[in-house]
């Protein structure tokens, strides 16, 4: 059990390094975007982030194997191959979550937005899929799944997979209606997450 419970600590814990990472360079770049134009209400914002929240609770924490303890029962060993093949899966989507997001510079935000003077990028990240950063970020949610390995967090997974593509649904309105044509181009050359696939 001692040993068991040294390899979960140890290998998830190492999973979620990447999203340190992630979390400075969001908060550092969140303080150099342009000026908000047009934003998104609080009722459609409800629609995608309580179950987004759910769902990394599941994932990253163990809140709700405390509270349902079936929640927190292994689908597999958290040992040293579930958390190396979580910590490599989970660098790389944050790795192109960074990417996109450093390519994207001011243009972006974690609401969905119209900020001043905005283009649509269609460069570097974006010209493999139209939403790199929600790419990203589910592929390393995904090795951090991986790495834990519990019921809660194959229950988690889908249910912030679930959030950005009904968040990514209501951007690629917003986008359509303000780029029209070019839009329309690009969304017919790009795919939306997969690139090449979907």
């Amino acid at each position: 059990m001692l040993a068991r419970m040294t390899t979960f600590s140890t290998w998830p814990g190492l999973a979620f390094v990447p999203w340190l990472v992630f979390g400075v360079i969001w908060g550092a770049g969140a303080l150099s975007t342009k000026r908000t134009i047009q934003r998104e209400g609080i009722r459609q914002m409800l629609l995608y982030r309580p179950p987004l929240i759910l769902g990394c609770t599941l994932v990253f924490t163990r809140v709700g194997a405390r509270l349902v303890p079936m929640l927190g029962q292994p689908l597999w060993p958290a040992d040293a191959t579930s958390g190396a093949i979580g910590l490599a899966i989970s660098s790389a989507g944050i790795g192109f979550a960074i990417w996109a997001r450093m390519h994207l510079g001011k243009y972006w935000s974690g609401a969905i937005t119209l900020k001043d003077g905005h283009k649509l990028i269609q460069s570097g990240p974006y010209g493999l899929a139209r939403h790199p950063i929600y790419t990203g970020i589910t592929t390393a949610a995904l090795g951090s799944a991986i790495a834990v390995g519990t019921v809660g967090a194959a229950i988690g997974l889908p249910l912030i997979v679930g959030s950005f593509l009904f968040k990514l649904e209501a951007e690629e309105r917003l986008m359509a209606q303000t780029f029209g044509e070019e839009h329309a181009q690009y969304r017919a050359r790009v795919k939306r997450l997969v690139p090449g696939v979907w």
